[in-house]
């Protein structure tokens, strides 16, 4: 079977009586979080939706796009 077949053996039951599986999407995974260019420690998100590092608050951080942002 390919890899996007591949189901459990309550997906290959139900195959084989005649069902349709609709099986399991990935979930997507958040990116990670931006590192501190001074310390290399990943950052935070503070509260007004910027990244940040708590040991560095000026260090300058690249932020991500508003299109990859949760």
């Amino acid at each position: 079977m390919p890899a996007e077949q591949k189901t459990g053996l309550w997906g290959q039951f139900l195959l084989f009586m005649g069902m349709s599986y609709p099986g399991k999407k990935p979930r997507r995974r958040p990116e990670p979080a931006p590192i501190c260019p001074n310390c290399g420690n990943p950052t935070l998100r503070g509260e007004d939706g910027r990244f940040a590092c708590q040991h560095h608050p000026q260090a300058t951080i690249a932020q991500p796009s508003a299109d990859t942002a949760p």
